[in-house]
């Protein structure tokens, strides 16, 4: 029996030396796990506090976006972005593509610095072949018109409906004989906020410009703009020109006659062909599937089967990927938007006198009048502030789904407003 008690102690006491023994390996593996969950904690960190520095790197650089030289412009309109409300520049990268396409369009719409284009000098005249292929705007430009419906809903006033529908402002190179059979059209196109270009008298004849003699050039120019401004009951000259068939557009000749009648010779970047294939389905993916949208200017034919069908897909397609349609006065920064910055001016001041209701009014009229712009885009955001500023609940509702439907894809809208449903709108407004 001692003999057994022995053995069992001597093997006990073998088991609680070899326990000894494993017990610095397992510190040291337990050690060895702590300093690599350390490491792996340290690594995570450097790169939060990385992603950290860069954040507030780029939120320094958009903050800085607002212009330097903002003190040039009027002390109400520095007294008014000074409030705040020009903060939309700084965070909303998506409503305009990137902040800094934004603050070029602010300075290209307060009359800053030229907006880019793609263009050529030829022959004294302007030769537009794109607009600015860093921003997110497209220009849709039919040719041929004024023509009547087929009954199959073409023609142009067929088209004239779905772009009022869809609040939508394109341009329209009218043929002056079609101008002259149909002028009623001629006024709907002006009257609905398009664009009028001249097509010259009879579409150059059927073979284009540069086949003509000089003084054939300069009946088909002259004319055509008299025909179409005739049609219309207006005296004011027109600036876009667009050649038949892009024919003569490379010519000296061409251009120094329109150069003379100071019109801007407009081609084209994406060419749908729908006047040879007659298939919405192929205008939409010319159109959608370029490589040229930025910017882009989109040759279309209402009179041609299929085209209004394709023109609302299209609609549809450069909405949901973030571009905004506009006229191709407004591509180039030559339309109205100076009587526009004058308005938006004036909403302004009326903001900082005190009058919120008036400067909401005329901030609201202005994102109606003037079309798809930056400047309509940033009216229609700062009427919405001011009706919940001044707890304007209906109004700041019936602006929010406004915001929404325009901007579907906007992360300022996502955040900020499609979350906020009406009952929630309503508690916001209250301020509770």
């Amino acid at each position: 029996m001692k003999r057994l008690a022995v053995l069992l102690l001597l093997a006990q006491l073998a088991a609680i030396d070899a326990t000894a023994h494993a017990l610095p390996r397992r510190a040291l593996e337990l050690a060895n796990s702590v300093t690599e969950l350390q490491e792996r904690v340290a690594t995570r960190g450097r790169a939060l506090q990385g992603e950290a520095d860069d954040l507030a790197a780029r939120l320094s650089e958009l903050a800085g976006l607002v212009p330097e030289d903002r003190l040039d412009l009027e002390p109400e309109l520095v007294a008014f972005m000074e409030k705040g409300y020009g903060f939309l520049y700084r965070i909303s990268t998506t409503v305009s593509a990137t902040a800094a396409e934004s603050e070029l369009k602010w300075r290209a719409l307060l009359g800053g610095d030229e907006r880019p284009l793609v263009k050529r000098e030829i022959g004294g005249a302007t030769v537009v072949v794109r607009g600015d292929p860093n921003s997110r705007e497209v220009a849709l430009t039919f040719d041929d018109g004024p023509c009547a419906g087929d009954g199959h809903r073409n023609g142009t006033a067929a088209l004239l409906d779905l772009l009022k529908r869809e609040n939508v402002r394109a341009t329209f190179f009218c043929i002056g004989e079609c101008a002259m059979s149909y002028p009623a059209l001629v006024k709907r196109i002006f009257a609905e906020g398009h664009a009028l270009g001249n097509h010259t008298r009879s579409h150059a004849r059927l073979k284009g410009l540069a086949h003509l003699a000089d003084d054939e050039i300069v009946d088909e120019v002259e004319t055509g703009e008299s025909q179409i401004l005739y049609s219309l009951g207006s005296e004011d000259p027109l600036i876009l020109f667009r050649c038949p068939y892009g024919d003569g557009v490379r010519s000296e000749r061409v251009n120094s006659i329109l150069a003379k009648n100071g019109f801007y010779d407009i081609f084209w970047t994406i060419d749908t062909l729908d006047w040879k294939t007659h298939d919405a389905a192929t205008t939409t993916r010319r159109v959608l599937s370029s490589s040229y949208l930025r910017g882009g200017i989109a040759l279309f034919h209402e009179r041609v089967p299929g085209t209004t069908m394709a023109v609302k897909r299209i609609i549809d397609g450069v909405r949901q990927r973030g571009y905004r349609l506009v006229t191709v006065p407004q591509l180039l920064g030559v339309d109205n938007e100076s009587s526009a910055r004058v308005a938006y001016r004036e909403a302004a001041g009326l903001y900082m006198s005190g009058d919120k209701s008036g400067a909401m009014q005329h901030f609201l009229a202005l994102a109606t009048d003037i079309g798809e712009s930056v400047l309509a885009d940033d009216a229609l955001h700062y009427a919405w502030l001011i009706a919940m500023e001044t707890k304007d609940v209906e109004r700041a509702a019936r602006i929010r789904d406004a915001l929404v439907k325009r901007f579907p894809q906007s992360l300022y809208v996502s955040n900020q407003l499609r979350v906020a449903q009406p009952a929630r709108l309503i508690d916001a407004a209250k301020g509770e």
